[in-house]
């Protein structure tokens, strides 16, 4: 499985991409869902760069894709 990842704050040097990353368990009343292509919002990218940290800090390592 894909996954883009920051383990910082940055510009777009700090992004991570891993083809390794472990298929998340579902539990009862889940769905796995397979997803073909995705993309960075401009949210993403406010987080990224560590503008919204005073008001909800993220914990590391990151995954995007809400």
């Amino acid at each position: 499985m894909k996954a883009i990842t920051i383990n910082k704050y940055g510009g777009t040097e700090v992004i991570e991409t891993s083809n390794d990353s472990q298929k998340p368990a579902i539990k009862a009343g889940q769905i796995l869902v397979e997803v073909h292509a995705a993309s960075l919002n401009r949210i993403d990218s406010v987080i990224r760069a560590g503008y919204l940290h005073q008001m909800d800090a993220i914990k590391f390592s990151f995954g995007f894709g809400w």
